[in-house]
């Protein structure tokens, strides 16, 4: 990441309009945020016992994911628009799964 981070900054990727990859910067930087937490998300999902909701969640934000970061490095955005609204989907359902296990009181233990 540093190295493609120097390359944007010192533009000697492309020596004709003197930019470096935008979008490459920019889906790195969404694939390392919406990776590393929804991942905790699945985590919390899957502990509760909901195999189907936990799957349902991994595999609708990683296929959102996966549009999504198309779309930025190949600069398309309805890919953009397409990727976003299936992660936010996917995402909506886990925390409505956490929120229903969450409701149900527990006991505590008495020490």
């Amino acid at each position: 990441m540093v190295y493609v981070v120097q390359l944007v900054v010192a533009g000697e990727l492309n020596p004709e309009t003197g930019e470096g990859p935008i979008g490459v910067l920019l889906a790195f930087d969404h694939s390392m945020f919406i990776g590393v937490m929804t991942n905790v998300l699945f985590a919390l999902v899957a502990r509760t016992g909901h195999v189907r909701a936990s799957s349902a969640v991994l595999w609708g934000v990683n296929v959102g994911l996966v549009v999504f970061l198309a779309g930025l490095v190949a600069d398309i955005p309805i890919l953009e628009r397409i990727g976003a609204p299936v992660m936010g989907l996917a995402l909506l359902a886990g925390v409505a799964v956490l929120f229903r296990q969450a409701s149900a009181p527990r006991p505590v233990p008495v020490v």
